[in-house]
């Protein structure tokens, strides 16, 4: 019985070790079947994605319009690829797509491969293999149009001069223009059913957008003449007042007479102003000009009279006594004009009226 014992205790030891080594096996397996694609080229200073150049062609200071000849062409990525199928698998298909989306659209294409080979790169696909993707074209998740507006945009905010990176263009780095996939389908090549089991991988692709140079012209900026201080009006103020304003019961003619006052400014640029005056009045009456100077900030008085003669009698007019006709009053008024090297200063009106009918005293 012993032996028994000892027989059925080593057998379910040699079971366990070799469940052990299965599962060790198969976790080597998974990590062996990985593929992974991303971006990159085998010399560094190859770019790893196209080039996608945009116009400014409606406005030269608006980009609106993605390049035709750019729009004809293929997308040309450079992408390093590696991966194995498990033991005993072949490579049976390798296909890689670019998604947008902005558009949901995709491209794809076959990527070659050895069909007698299980992995992709160098040491069974534990190193990169460096290979070129070529897509129909197809517009990345954010307009080229868009992305150029907008850094023209930032960098003039940030103080770059708008006109000189439209004159000279720029270049926009766009790191996840396009989703990339990437799928693998391994066969076995034995006799028998077997499911082909396919492996997949996703990354970013990116491109570069040129914003091309345009014939921006700015807007010419209006320069506006240099303006001069404006000195001090040379006369400060005109006046006027007549002497009497109102005149009753005096037989006409009657003299009245009327008082101008000229001041000039304190602060004027002329120490003495030499200019001219007259008095100007109702029914288009005006005098001469009449010389006069005037020192800064001095005033000067100057006068003229006018004598009223009575006003024609109406005959419809009424009695103001027995065989005596009333006569109308005159009303009118004067004013003063100055000279000065841009126009002329005038005072204020003076009013006045002149009555001629004379009273006659009562004896008493």
């Amino acid at each position: 019985m012993k032996p028994q014992t000892r027989n059925s205790n080593g057998a379910r030891s040699w079971m366990i070790a070799t469940m052990v080594l299965a599962l060790i096996s198969i976790a080597m397996v998974v990590t062996g079947q990985q593929f992974d694609l991303q971006p990159g080229a085998a010399i560094t200073e190859i770019k790893p994605g196209p080039v996608i150049r945009v116009n400014a062609v409606r406005d030269k200071a608006v980009y609106d319009t993605i390049d035709p000849g750019d729009a004809a062409k293929n997308l040309i990525f450079n992408v390093k690829l590696r991966g194995s199928c498990p033991e005993n698998y072949r490579l049976a298909a390798v296909t890689a797509s670019i998604f947008s989306e902005k558009i949901k659209q995709s491209r794809e294409v076959k990527i070659g491969f050895n069909p007698d080979h299980r992995s992709i790169g160098p040491e069974h696909g534990a190193k990169w293999d460096f290979t070129q993707l070529s897509f129909p074209f197809l517009q990345p998740t954010t307009s080229p149009t868009t992305t150029c507006n907008d850094e023209l945009a930032r960098r003039t905010a940030q103080g770059e001069s708008r006109a000189a990176l439209l004159q000279k263009g720029f270049d926009v780095e766009v790191p996840g223009a396009f989703k990339a996939f990437l799928y693998v389908t391994c066969h076995k090549w034995k006799p028998g059913f077997y499911e082909d089991p396919q492996y997949g991988a996703e990354t970013r692709l990116p491109v570069t957008i040129h914003c091309m140079a345009t014939d921006y012209q700015p807007p010419r900026t209006k320069v506006e003449p240099k303006r001069t201080a404006v000195p001090d009006p040379p006369i400060e103020s005109v006046s006027v007042l007549a002497e009497p304003a109102e005149t009753l019961g005096k037989q006409c003619p009657v003299n009245v007479t009327f008082r101008g006052k000229i001041t000039a400014d304190a602060n004027s640029e002329y120490t003495t102003f030499n200019t001219k005056y007259r008095f100007v009045g109702e029914n288009n009456f005006k005098s001469d000009w009449i010389p006069v100077s005037v020192g800064r900030g001095e005033s000067k008085t100057v006068i003229w009279r006018r004598f009223i003669e009575a006003p024609a009698n109406n005959p419809s007019g009424t009695l103001k006594a027995p065989g005596r006709v009333k006569i109308p009053v005159f009303r009118g008024w004067m004013l003063v004009e100055v000279m000065l090297p841009n126009g002329v200063k005038r005072s204020e009106r003076a009013d006045f009226s002149v009555d001629c009918n004379v009273q006659t005293r009562i004896k008493q």
